[in-house]
């Protein structure tokens, strides 16, 4: 069987879509799941913020304490499955001790988004890379498989955490439904409108955002961030389906649900030519420096740089990251 442990769903991110997300892929796989919920103290997040600092852990101890209850009462057997959505997750160590101790061989795996291994993470920024390497190399360690979006973040993992093994984690992608997401918010008429879809934090480098603003050749578009000019999820992808143009200047980026949201609703996306966005945008749209942005730019209102193509068909490819984990799972002869 597989305990499903989601992150708490914020209102102003994707994490609100998962749990649905998940528990639909593990019915379509005939899966027998369940799902795991926490103590949620606010669904709305503070402006630039990944997650609440408190909340975020009421939320996972309380479903840490329901994890245990379930092992203390033998509902949580061999070979069952403890999937997290977020493996970074304080309090996760107890789980090992209770394998020793019980003997029980449950498998802990999960999806991991970053870490203090990654100095742009908002974690090492903050200054928990003096205590999270150490902690983050004791997990690492014990978890069964370790799933992440691209390759990027598995090299960065192993770079910086060389105690990991990576034969234990698996590239898979992360569950994005571009099609759906068309559905819900049809691309009718777009406006001139450039977006800067990300958190306005240093590593999104947003005040480059300003500088493009000033280029003369822009002069008739409009330049928002949808973090100021947006305060819910449905009033975002409104926006990405009237705008034309999404920039990123960001220093870390292991996925990028922002980008592929606006590519999925027409955007064309222009992004640095590094880090996961090797994976995830076609070369047509990423620069190698300022200069190279501010030619395609013009390019792009000249025609001389492609309109994206019908609906960026590699999209699709995310929609089966759930199932890609799920055969990682049951080729290791798993319990689910």
């Amino acid at each position: 069987m597989l305990f499903h442990i989601p992150i708490e769903p914020y209102e102003t991110r994707y994490t609100a879509d998962w749990v649905e997300q998940y528990e639909r892929a593990f019915k379509d796989r005939g899966i027998v799941s369940e799902t795991i919920l926490g103590d949620q103290t606010t669904s709305v997040l503070q402006p630039g913020c990944v997650l609440d600092a408190c909340g975020t852990h009421i939320y996972k101890l309380s479903q840490l304490s329901k994890i245990i209850h379930r092992i203390n009462s033998g509902r949580i057997k061999n070979n069952d499955v403890i999937f997290f959505s977020d493996l970074w997750f304080p309090g996760i160590e107890s789980l090992f001790y209770i394998r020793n101790m019980t003997k029980i061989d449950f498998k802990i795996v999960g999806v991991l988004h970053a870490g203090t291994y990654d100095q742009y993470d908002f974690t090492c920024q903050n200054g928990m890379r003096s205590w999270g390497a150490a902690l983050e190399r004791c997990w690492f360690n014990e978890f069964d498989m370790i799933f992440v979006a691209t390759a990027f973040h598995k090299h960065l993992i192993m770079e910086n955490t060389p105690i990991c093994c990576k034969d234990k984690i698996k590239v898979t992608g992360l569950p994005f439904y571009a099609e759906e997401l068309r559905k819900r918010f049809p691309v009718t008429e777009k406006e001139n409108l450039v977006v800067f879809p990300h958190r306005i934090v240093p590593e999104k480098q947003p005040w480059l955002f300003d500088e493009i603003a000033k280029m003369p050749e822009l002069s008739n578009f409009k330049f928002i961030y949808t973090m100021k000019d947006t305060t819910t999820r449905d009033e975002y992808f409104r926006l990405l389906a009237k705008s034309k143009i999404m920039l990123s200047f960001a220093g870390q980026e292991t996925f990028g649900y922002s980008t592929l949201e606006a590519m999925a609703l027409g955007n064309i996306a222009l992004v640095p030519n590094r880090l996961s966005y090797k994976e995830t945008v076609p070369y047509e749209w990423r620069y190698d420096t300022f200069e190279e942005l501010k030619l395609m730019l013009k390019g792009v209102l000249t025609g001389d740089i492609p309109q994206p193509l019908e609906g960026y068909p590699n999209l699709k490819y995310w929609a089966n990251s759930i199932n890609r984990m799920l055969t990682e799972l049951i080729s290791e002869g798993y319990n689910v």
